[in-house]
């Protein structure tokens, strides 16, 4: 058994940097990280300027907005008919106003500088490649086991592992409550006049965003309003008829999104109603 004084349960970025602003605070930590260090997620993250603000404090924001794509305007537009319901400048609006930029960067270069971050600070260690099989309140402390049969005595255990964190159950969470969320996310050609496009509809959301590089991304999340009809139909049925009653820049833009890999599976859960802290 290992006895820590902070144990971050993480997954993807959360965790890292929770673990990073506890040290900065003084705090020794040690992580169990879900995902290894180097995992090629192609997802892109949205960072608005109070993000940035955040990495600043990690000292970590120029080097993201080193590698990140800045749009110079947003448009949202009605999925289902195209038509265009609102448009916001960004670009040097933003800047002006709230003193960072708006962008969207990889998700592996916001997550490698992290890891490289964590490695760097004497305050934190990472095991990577773990999960929390189970977790047990001991009254003083608590008492976490991982996947691979390993187990932590921690004064204090922080949940950053995602809305399916073994934590939940301790703070009232409860279980998923929505349907299913199916997401799908490509590359594709980068926005040929640096606009960030959104389309949405009740059971659909498109985004075209472009990447450093001169390339772009394309992601597409739909409904799924009841499991069995995608277990009795497929994801490419569903998907494919949500996609059919969108307009025609929809499908235009999705390309092939949809299809290209498996698609993630995302569930909302009941917010949490309590929290406990340690003192």
């Amino acid at each position: 058994m290992v006895a820590v004084p902070l144990l971050v349960l993480g997954a993807r970025v959360s965790g890292l940097a929770t673990a990073l602003f506890l040290a900065h605070q003084g705090f020794p930590v040690h992580v169990l990280e879900r995902d290894p260090p180097v995992d090629g997620d192609p997802d892109v993250a949205v960072l608005p300027p109070h993000a940035l603000r955040e990495l600043a404090v990690l000292g970590l924001a120029d080097a993201v907005c080193a590698q990140a794509w800045e749009p110079v305007r947003l448009t949202h537009a009605d999925a289902g008919t195209g038509a265009l319901l609102r448009v916001a400048d960004l670009g040097s609006a933003v800047r002006t106003r709230f003193g960072r930029p708006y962008v969207l960067a990889p998700h592996a270069v916001l997550r490698g500088l992290l890891v490289a971050a964590c490695a760097a600070d004497e305050m934190v260690t990472v095991e990577y490649g773990r999960t929390a099989a189970s977790v047990e309140d001991l009254g003083d402390s608590v008492l976490v086991t991982d996947d691979t049969g390993g187990s932590y005595r921690a004064e204090a255990v922080v949940g950053a592992d995602g809305p399916g964190s073994r934590l939940r159950g301790h703070l009232g969470g409860g279980h998923a409550v929505s349907a299913p969320y199916l997401l799908h996310r490509a590359p594709g050609p980068a926005p040929p006049d640096g606009v960030l496009r959104l389309w949405s509809s009740p059971s659909l959301h498109v985004t075209h965003a472009g990447v450093p590089g001169g390339a772009g991304s394309v992601s597409v999340t739909v409904r799924v309003d009841a499991l069995d009809e995608m277990h009795r139909d497929g994801v490419a049925a569903v998907v494919g008829r949500l996609m059919a009653a969108t307009a025609p820049d929809v499908r235009a833009a999705a390309g092939e999104a949809v299809g290209t890999r498996p698609p993630r599976v995302l569930r909302h859960h009941v917010p949490l109603q309590r929290a406990r802290a340690t003192a």
